[in-house]
């Protein structure tokens, strides 16, 4: 039976402090009887005990057994509960409980000695209970030793870390589930423009630019949930003046004793670094975009050799795709005769100076198919802080160049060979002119025989063969007057009937109203003529082969008029096609189809000038001249001529005139046997004939003068002498009476007459052609 509460004296009454961090709700005990409330106790899950007013133990449950490590019967054997407190507690708790009204609950904090002796803090509750019975109190613990030693703990680690991290180079931030920031060092408070006190329970969503907040939460959330995401990325993030930076984030989840979990970032400013790289990359792109662009291979190497960058004229040059070279050295390249003297490379080890000139040399490369290419290597060092990094090599192919080259070499040995030809056919003029004059006169003294007849023409074909060297060799422009094309052809056709194979068919197609071309008359009949004479020599070598019965020979002249485009607008031409079906000519042939005395032809049977000297006259004429074959499908030639611009008929000669007996006539010629052969050829004539060789001095010029000449024939020296007009133009001036005759191997009608000369003679001339102009020049002039 448990004492009345009444007959004991009150105890003291003291304050029970009150833990700020709880609050004790209304008593559930009150108004319950005893024995209920003894049985409560026992079946309640927490630690729980009853006592008497006396503050003596009536009843305890097994949880407060079990927490104080006390039997029951122990603990009621206790003369005071207070017995449980540590010495060092004060009068709160369960001595401050008599102080308590009826029902009234008070929390409380204390420490209490387990039976073994060890020390733990309790939270708890008493509660003062009035019934008929007497005076109870109901003591509740909760052991909150653990608790409070892990907040101790929490609270020493949160100083340690917020101690490291302010002095971290980095930001940190720690967010809470809804993002709020629960601390901030001062380095990630001054990344984003802010005091620290200002991120103290903002927020984060104020760091994050308007497309990003749903993302970042998501992502938060996800994290929170144990997802896994990456640790560590970049993103964007906004200052407090608005200025977007870029960070690099390292974020991870703490799981905090006692609290939630939350989210801890280091944050650091990339921006600069961003920019830098954006910088750079685009710098890079610029430099592949030069590099690409550069018409020369070029390519960069690491330390190593191995090839870094390259430009896709290296791809083009060498056949080799990006693959390829990319597991290759610059040194791959170079052909195997090559290989050591670029691997020993003067300057193109990565060594180098950093002002040391680029070095450059010959050598060779071998492509993809393992044909080699000559080429200028040139080797630069690279160098990055100081330090080698690389070599910058550049390749320039010398294939055109080789090949440019060559064609210069053969330019300048036919340059050297038209002008040996250019005094070859002088000489030879000369010595024509004088056999020529001497077969004639012999020919008039003697009586004409087949012997003089057979000299005569020889001396005629040897002309002719001498015409073709010296239009081969000229370096004058011949005479330009309007050309009918169309009766130039026609003629040409005629003469070239006359020696064709009667099997052979000859076609000239001309169209109604063809413009004139402006050219030499003589030449252009003579170009023609040399074409025709090509497609006869090919149709009677195929003619000597076993023929198809339906192969017909022929020859084919198509003539048409046209415009084409060029720089200086649209530009008409006369185009002339002759076509045979004779043997062709095989690739090999038909690039030195036009080269000077490249001949198919049997030893005696062609000089090797004809189609040179068609060639240098269309040239001339300021068109072109081609050709298609193949061998065995006959050939092509087409002539493309300038339609001339004046339609200004060219001028006739003159009409013969009966000149008088007894005329004196000046001969000057460096030749003496041409001045002989022309003073006998006037001489025989009735002419009073004077000869002497061209003058050099005044003295002597006046002495020729003296004569009193009506007609002189002066002597052209040709282009290559300095003084070629100076005597022509004495002349003019000391006796602009006489008329002169140019007899001239190189100069065209135009300039004849332009230069003061009455009359152009053609060397070698003949003693009808020497007559004949000697006619013209002494003829008065025209009315």
């Amino acid at each position: 039976m448990l004492p009345s509460v009444a007959a004991r004296p009150a105890p003291e009454r003291r304050p029970l402090p009150m833990d700020p961090r709880s609050s004790a709700p209304p008593s559930p005990f009150a108004g319950l009887d005893v024995t209920v409330l003894r049985d409560l106790i026992e079946i309640v899950p927490m630690p729980m005990m009853l006592l008497d007013d006396g503050r003596r133990v009536l009843r305890a449950n097994r949880a407060m057994c079990d927490l104080l490590g006390y039997s029951e019967q122990e603990l009621r054997a206790l003369p005071r509960a207070a017995a449980l407190l540590h010495p060092d507690e004060g009068g709160d708790g369960i001595r401050a409980s008599g102080a308590l009204e009826d029902g009234a609950s008070r929390p409380f904090r204390q420490r209490v000695i387990r039976k073994d002796g060890e020390v733990i803090l309790v939270e708890g509750s008493v509660t003062s209970i009035v019934t008929p019975d007497g005076g109870f109190v109901v003591v509740e613990h909760r052991d909150v030793s653990e608790r409070v030693a892990s907040r101790a703990a929490l609270e020493v680690s949160e100083a340690r870390f917020r101690s490291v991290v302010e002095t971290a180079r980095s930001g940190y931030v720690m967010l809470d589930a809804d993002g709020t920031m629960s601390f901030a060092n001062s380095r990630f408070a001054k990344m984003f423009g802010y005091d620290p006190e200002e991120l103290a329970g903002a927020s984060s969503t104020i760091l994050l630019p308007p497309d990003e907040v749903e993302v970042v939460t998501a992502r938060r959330l996800a994290r929170l949930r144990g997802e896994t995401l990456a640790t560590e990325y970049r993103a964007r993030r906004l200052r407090k003046d608005g200025t977007e930076i870029t960070v690099d984030i390292a974020a991870s989840v703490l799981g905090l004793p006692g609290g939630p979990d939350r989210i801890l970032a280091e944050m650091r400013d990339v921006t600069a670094e961003v920019e830098a790289q954006r910088a750079l990359a685009t710098s890079e792109a610029r430099y592949r975009q030069l590099v690409d662009s550069a018409r020369n291979a070029i390519i960069t190497t690491d330390t190593s050799g191995r090839c870094v960058i390259w430009n896709q004229a290296l791809r083009e040059l060498t056949g080799y795709r990006d693959e390829e070279l990319a597991r290759m050295g610059a040194d791959d390249l170079a052909a195997d005769r090559m290989r050591p003297r670029v691997a020993q490379r003067p300057g193109g080890s990565p060594s180098g100076a950093p002002d040391e000139p680029p070095r450059s040399y010959e050598t060779a490369i071998v492509t993809r198919d393992g044909s080699s290419i000559p080429v200028i290597m040139s080797v630069t060092s690279l160098h990055e802080d100081g330090e080698p990094s690389g070599s910058l090599i550049e390749l320039v192919d010398l294939r055109d160049q080789l090949a440019l080259r060559d064609q210069l070499i053969e330019a300048r040995k036919s340059e050297a060979l038209s002008t040996l030809v250019a005094g070859v056919a002088h000489d030879f003029n000369n010595l024509l002119t004088a056999i020529g004059g001497s077969v004639e006169m012999a020919a008039n003294t003697a009586g004409d025989s087949r012997w003089l007849s057979n000299a005569r023409q020889a001396t005629e074909r040897a002309a002719d063969l001498v015409r073709q060297l010296r239009q081969f060799s000229r370096r004058e422009r011949a005479a330009r007057e309007p050309v009918d094309l169309a009766r130039v052809a026609s003629t040409a056709v005629d003469l070239a009937l006359q020696g064709l194979d009667a099997r052979i068919r000859l076609d000239l197609e001309v169209p109604a109203g063809l413009p004139p071309v402006r050219g030499d008359h003589g030449q252009l009949q003579q170009l023609l003529m040399n074409l025709l004479i090509n497609s006869r020599d090919a149709l009677d070598e195929r003619l000597e082969q076993p023929l198809d019965d339906a192969y017909v020979p022929f020859v084919a002249v198509r003539m048409a008029a046209e415009s084409a485009g060029s720089l200086d607008g649209e530009v008409r031409r006369v185009v002339v096609h002759v076509t045979d079906n004779g043997t062709g000519m095989p690739p090999e042939v038909r690039a030195r189809i036009f080269d000077p005395f490249f001949t198919t032809k049997e030893v005696g049977k062609g000089t090797g000038l004809g189609l040179a000297t068609a060639y240098s006259i269309a040239r001339d004429h300021g068109g072109t001249l081609e050709v298609r074959s193949e061998s065995g499908s006959g050939t092509e030639f087409m002539l493309s001529l300038p339609v001339a611009d004046d339609l200004t008929p060219p001028t006739g000669a003159l009409p013969s005139t009966s000149m008088p007996r007894g005329m004196r006539v000046v001969v000057v010629d460096r030749d003496a046997i041409v001045r002989d052969t022309a003073r006998a050829i006037l001489s025989a004539d009735g002419y009073e004939a004077l000869a002497t060789e061209r003058a050099s001095g005044a003295l002597e010029l006046l002495h020729v003068w003296s004569a009193g000449a009506d007609v002189v024939v002066l002597e052209d020296t040709g282009p290559a002498s300095p003084a070629r007009w100076e005597t022509l133009e004495r002349l003019r001036t000391e006796a602009p009476e006489a008329p002169v005759i140019l007899a001239s191997v190189y100069a065209t009608e135009t300039q004849a007459l332009d230069q003061g000369a009455s009359v152009l003679l053609r060397k070698p001339y003949t003693a009808q052609s020497l007559l004949a102009a000697v006619t013209r020049a002494a003829a008065p002039p025209l009315d």
